[in-house]
């Protein structure tokens, strides 16, 4: 199987708790390596990863069975997008060289990107300690200094206008806009390999499955289309899917 978007809850534990977050009070749950084992089995490549919480600079072990799982099943990766509130300091450093690894394997290296949320909520709540991060270079005693330049500072800063109405949103009545649904995949064959886009393919870290990264912890609990322990992925996604029809050229005599 082929997926265009991908999107790996690893964890639910935040630092923060920001009054816009949609998705709730976090959670002492993490992503087990049996869930990230489950993952990468059934897909071939993915063309774009996310890794998410929660704050997924909190658990950098799981970054590091993501990358070796992808080697290990040899699933190709087109590239990486992370987001971090730039908090957490204590395992910074392990979270930055697991990242390392994943660029590693990166077929479009020059998408990859780490960005630091620094919208207006985030400001209320803190400054980031960016000091870390806007020195991109760290010394290898094989090689010398190392360049990161797949950190992205410049992005993620705006002012956030549109909240959706969800998790902590709900509750301190910041949200603007409606939750958004889930969307049946879209999914097309070519010799006998099975492509899926329209939609992300999303996992929880408890292993639920869902086409929407916008959800609640709650909700993704609650409308989940099935549970990666219990059912096979490519299962999942035929049960909940669109097939696109191709059509071809016939040849005229």
């Amino acid at each position: 199987m082929h997926v265009a978007d991908m999107c790996l809850e690893i964890t639910r534990r935040c630092n923060m708790r920001c009054a816009h977050c949609m998705r709730g009070e976090p959670q002492r749950l993490d992503m087990t390596p049996e869930i990230i084992r489950q993952v990468f089995t059934q897909i071939d490549s993915i063309s774009s990863l996310t890794l998410t919480g929660g704050e997924p600079s909190m658990k950098p072990e799981l970054i590091h069975d993501v990358w070796q799982e992808l080697l290990w099943q040899k699933t190709s990766l087109g590239y990486f997008y992370v987001v971090t509130n730039a908090h957490s300091t204590y395992r910074r450093k392990q979270f930055l060289e697991e990242l390392d690894q994943l660029h590693q394997q990166s077929a479009e290296p020059e998408m990859d990107c780490l960005v630091v949320s620094q919208d207006q909520f985030h400001r209320w709540e803190h400054q980031p300690n960016l000091r870390y991060y806007q020195d991109h270079y760290e010394y290898d005693w094989a090689g010398g200094y190392i360049e990161r330049d797949w950190i992205k500072l410049d992005q993620r800063h705006e002012d956030i206008r549109n909240v959706r109405t969800e998790g902590r949103a709900v509750e301190m009545s910041v949200g603007t806009v409606d939750p958004m649904k889930q969307g049946l995949w879209e999914v097309s064959e070519y010799n006998g390999e099975m492509y899926v886009s329209e939609h992300s393919v999303c996992i929880s870290a408890n292993g639920n499955v869902t086409s929407s990264p916008n959800m609640s912890f709650a909700r993704v609990d609650r409308e989940a289309w099935g549970n990666i322990l219990e059912t096979p992925l490519c299962e999942i996604i035929e049960r909940n899917c669109e097939y696109e029809i191709e059509f071809k050229e016939v040849a005229v005599a």
